[in-house]
């Protein structure tokens, strides 16, 4: 076997990132997430919802590029929380039954590359909703820890369409 060979068949070889199923986060959510893109706080204090300091302008670098995106909660209910050093960056995010298509998935893909550097590491919760038959909402949480671009790579998978 030749060595270009070897590198194709190891290159298959290797897994590709997952989100993995989850536990939903302990915050109280809406009947229904009102935009496609809900970043949501990683825990509530106080009645405020604490948010990573990294994103404190996802939502609009969001919409910038199209998506229908905001925050669970209002700004005088919003607190953040800003660490320093490399870590990981904390996100935690609800992906509303509207978003769909490979469009969709790219915006968002584009929008996080401008908040997070390349190279960083990423701790995030992801609940996907989608419409049942009986109209009702039906949700699935996941999580993820790895790099950004495994991140990237894996968040759309959970997207194939609007079937549970």
């Amino acid at each position: 076997m030749t060595v270009r060979k070897a590198a194709r068949k190891a290159k298959a070889n290797v897994s590709r990132p997952r989100l993995k199923p989850s536990t939903p986060l302990p915050i109280p959510l809406p009947e229904e997430l009102r935009h496609d893109v809900v970043i949501l706080p990683f825990k509530i204090d106080e009645g405020n919802g604490l948010y990573p300091g990294r994103l404190v302008h996802w939502a609009k670098d969001l919409r910038a590029e199209g998506v229908d995106a905001a925050y669970l909660d209002d700004p005088d209910h919003r607190r953040w929380n800003v660490l320093m050093g490399d870590l990981p960056t904390e996100l935690a995010i609800g992906i509303g039954i509207g978003i769909a298509g490979n469009a969709a998935w790219a915006a968002l893909v584009v929008a996080f590359r401008r908040v997070v550097p390349a190279k960083a590491q990423v701790v995030a919760r992801v609940v996907r909703e989608r419409r049942t038959g009986a109209g009702k909402v039906d949700r699935s949480w996941f999580e993820y820890k790895g790099d950004v671009e495994g991140f990237l790579e894996a968040l759309p998978q959970i997207d194939v369409d609007d079937k549970p």
